[in-house]
């Protein structure tokens, strides 16, 4: 227990002091938003650097329960883990967005309004930051907007999750490598799964009520109801990661999953109009409770399917 106390006040210090502490610089400099991304992915590995003190501070030589290796070479084949955590998210994601269009179809576009806005506040914050107008910026022409979303969603899908699993990874080490199983020697498999995705969810907080993170701001209930959003989803998708964790032996799968969902999350919102914008606590992307719900169906099949296994057991690596 005390393993997972020096991991949990290390975790939470740091990288909510980081998180108080750029929130403090961007309020003072509203031109130091340009940081914000910067920082937050870089802050995503702050959960495994945490397991890498608990095992300087605790003097373990083992503190993870699955492989650093990524085991292509498993003898049940272990490819098949990383098609899931590639396929699972994508078509959870592309579920998700379908339902909640299908509930808000007022709020489905083809007309790419939501590309253009972001890419016109993009341009619009980096000139002001520079100290630059925007009158001599020129859009992209009209007929690119289809071909700009095309390749973003082509991006999304094939390329980004690879690039996305090297900053998650930092991140599954601390919650599926070395949380969870922690957790589960000490607790009921599926309660150690709930507490995993709450506190995976709760780390997020201070990003969520102070810079509108996943949510924005003004929406019912905040910031409270986007907190608990975050923690529903960090629950059914941080089960799905435990599982093909446990069924792999290695972190990797886990991390390309979590790169998945960050970079094919946005998708949804890629076909919303931006007047009336879209109910972010619903959806369309994945962290709305209406996104969620095939990510919640996915858990059910999870579940059954993990009844009757074993608790993951602490395995020596070199992290």
């Amino acid at each position: 227990m005390k393993r997972v106390l020096a991991y949990l006040a290390l975790v939470f210090g740091i990288t909510w002091g980081v998180w108080f502490a750029l929130f403090g610089v961007i309020a003072a400099n509203p031109a130091a938003s340009a940081l914000y991304v910067a920082v937050v992915a870089a802050s995503m590995w702050v959960p495994a650097a945490s397991v890498r003190l608990v095992k300087l501070l605790c003097g373990e030589k083992r503190v993870l329960a699955a492989s650093f290796k990524p085991l292509f070479t498993k003898p049940q084949g272990n490819w098949q883990n990383y098609l899931l955590a590639w396929g699972l998210p994508v078509a959870a994601t592309l579920v998700g967005a379908v339902l909640y269009f299908l509930c808000f179809p007022e709020q489905f576009t083809l007309s790419n309004e939501y590309l253009k806005n972001v890419v016109e506040q993009s341009v619009s914050s980096t000139i002001a930051a520079t100290g630059g107008t925007t009158d001599s910026v020129e859009m992209p022409a009209e007929s690119l907007w289809p071909l700009l979303m095309v390749f973003q969603i082509l991006f999304a899908i094939t390329l980004a999750p690879a690039i996305n699993s090297l900053f998650a990874l930092g991140e599954e080490i601390g919650w599926r490598g070395f949380l969870y199983p922690q957790l589960a020697q000490l607790m009921p498999q599926r309660l150690a799964l709930l507490l995993t995705g709450i506190i995976w969810g709760l780390w997020h907080a201070p990003i969520i009520v102070l810079m509108g993170h996943n949510y924005g701001f003004g929406y019912w209930g905040a910031p409270i109801t986007g907190v608990a959003m975050m923690c529903l989803f960090c629950v059914s998708f941080g089960t799905i990661l435990s599982w093909l964790t446990q069924r792999s032996g290695s972190i990797w799968p886990a991390a390309l999953g979590h790169g998945c969902i960050n970079a094919v999350g946005g998708i949804g919102m890629l076909f919303s109009t931006v007047d009336p914008a879209p109910n972010l606590l619903l959806g369309p992307a994945p962290v709305g409770f209406i996104g969620t719900l095939p990510f919640l169906a996915t858990v059910i099949v999870v579940m059954i399917r993990t009844a009757k296994e074993s608790p993951p057991q602490t395995n020596s690596v070199g992290v």
